[in-house]
């Protein structure tokens, strides 16, 4: 499954089925338990007061990467029924609920299953009463906020348990399945500085107030890890690479994976 940058799709046009084009990308909206992207945001331009809009990747064809087109399976006059995203507070799934009703596609935790039915994952926050906010939230609600904006997250610290350096640069995703894979981290407090790539599997917790993303890989770890050039995909000899320095299990040997890639 090929890698993609997710700040890179940002300004795609939308390829409609009626062979119009319009609006762009903006943003990315993930879900912070599975770390899959549930939701394209898109900037409709003029039409509809300006709208920025939810999109599902559902409805989403293979993008022409290098002419930054994304098919979208829709009409365009579509769009002024869409859901509104917005940008200033996290979806919950509540939300989510409304615009899968319109749509009259599945709820993708039926689809998933119970990977995202639950609350948030213990282990993956802190400190420990955000969790029971979003427990209280979730059980008030039945569907528990965890849908985060890429664009909100980049920029956010790492921090090893040596210390506070970098900042989360770019997501890389596989498109046919939309998940995350990498966090494209800028190791600025390093000399030199390079980027490097980090699983959301070997995310600690994420600190959500102070926008630092805790890993409990040491600092001359990273340092020293195999350097992304940034500029293509990450070929599968540097994800072995970068996997076997880490001492990791590879993502793609796993049952799940295996299943997506034979679909």
């Amino acid at each position: 499954m090929a890698l993609r940058s997710a700040e890179r799709l940002k300004g795609s046009k939308l390829a409609f089925i009626d062979g119009s084009e319009g609006g762009k990308t903006i943003d990315f909206f993930f879900d912070d338990s599975t770390w899959k992207i549930r939701h394209v945001i898109a900037n409709i331009g003029s039409w509809y007061q300006n709208k920025k809009v939810l999109i599902s990747p559902q409805l989403v064809g293979e993008p022409a990467w290098e002419a930054k087109s994304i098919p979208v399976r829709i009409h365009k006059d579509d769009l002024n029924k869409f859901p509104l995203a917005n940008e200033a507070k996290p979806i919950s799934r509540q939300y989510d609920s409304n615009y899968f009703d319109y749509s009259g596609k599945p709820y993708y935790w039926d689809l998933y299953g119970a990977e995202v039915a639950g609350y948030y994952p213990d282990d993956l926050l802190c400190p420990p009463q955000e969790l029971e906010e979003s427990k209280g939230a979730g059980r008030a609600s039945k569907f528990d906020p965890h849908l985060r904006s890429a664009k909100e997250v980049t920029g956010y610290l790492i921090q090893s348990p040596n210390g506070k350096f970098g900042n989360v640069e770019d997501f890389l995703f596989e498109w046919e399945s939309w998940s995350i894979r990498y966090l494209v981290i800028n190791t600025i407090n390093f000399w030199p500085s390079k980027k490097v790539l980090i699983s959301p599997d070997w995310v600690k917790c994420i600190h959500w107030p102070d926008r630092i993303i805790q890993v409990n890989l040491p600092e001359k770890t990273i340092k020293a890890a195999p350097r992304y050039d940034g500029e293509n995909p990450p070929s599968r000899n540097y994800e072995s690479r970068l996997y076997n320095y880490y001492g990791k299990d590879y993502y793609w040997d796993e049952p799940e994976h295996s299943k997506q890639s034979a679909a």
